[in-house]
């Protein structure tokens, strides 16, 4: 499957790993994300780690925050 977001056509996105965290009413996941795509015609390949953090209001969870690392080098 590919999916294009503005100049960026993926042509794989995958995220394993998966870990999520529940304080109360806030919630954070942790995954690895498998990305490869042409950006403007260049091709990448990378894994990198992120987080997002909900917060659970009176209408349902709600997306606040995300971080994400810098590429993993590859082994």
């Amino acid at each position: 499957m590919k999916e294009t977001r503005g100049n960026t056509v993926y042509e794989h996105q995958e995220d394993t790993n998966q870990v999520v965290h529940v304080w109360g009413d806030t919630a954070v996941g942790n995954a690895l994300l498998w990305a490869k795509a042409r950006k403007r015609g260049k091709a990448f390949d990378y894994k990198l780690w992120f987080s997002d953090t909900y917060v659970r209001t009176p209408t349902g969870w709600r997306y606040v925050f995300g971080q994400a690392s810098l590429p993993l080098r590859a082994p």
